[in-house]
């Protein structure tokens, strides 16, 4: 089964996996999906999401208008915002903002689940807070095992992998997280 991954970078800087979320699914896929279908973002004039296949849930296809919706400023709650930015590729949290993503985790979580979808985010959560209790200095995901974990390369010629360093790293991206 799938699943998410949660990176921790302390005082060094190198982002090492910490915590994994068994069904990716009840990550990422859930924040698209509860954001496609609260404000109906990707659906038709009648309602429905799909280019092919009409449903009254979102499709993958209403994924990318999730992303263009937020980023074209269109509202969305400060703690929606701020969970949604975490699914990004290559996100990385410091630490000053730790507390609030957990909270704003919690809160998605509270408004958004049902009881028949995996989510993954009040657990989430509860590792966030113990991640900045032990002096975390940067978080990042892997929002699904199906992908490469980005902050981990394969040297070959040294048979070895190296961790990504958020102090000194330019590929990965921050996001301003607001106040809730």
């Amino acid at each position: 089964m799938s699943r998410t991954t949660i990176a921790v970078a302390h005082a060094d800087g190198y982002l090492h996996n910490a915590k994994d979320f068994s069904n990716s699914w009840g990550s990422a896929a859930f924040v698209w999906t509860a954001l496609a279908s609260k404000y109906r973002i990707g659906a038709d004039e009648n309602g429905l999401f799909g280019t092919h296949y009409k449903s009254s849930m979102p499709s993958f296809d209403a994924w990318d208008a999730v992303w263009k919706y937020h980023n074209e400023g269109k509202p969305l709650t400060p703690w929606e915002a701020n969970t949604l930015v975490t699914t990004y590729d290559k996100m990385v949290l410091f630490r000053k903002d730790i507390p609030v993503v957990a909270e704003s985790f919690r809160r998605f979580a509270d408004a958004h689940s049902v009881p028949t979808q995996v989510c993954t985010l009040v657990q989430q959560a509860a590792f966030l807070d113990e991640a900045y209790a032990a002096g975390a200095v940067a978080v990042a995901w892997n929002q699904t095992s199906v992908s490469e974990e980005w902050y981990s390369t394969y040297n070959g010629d040294e048979d070895d992998s190296q961790a990504y360093n958020v102090l000194t790293g330019t590929t990965h991206n921050t996001a301003d997280i607001l106040p809730i």
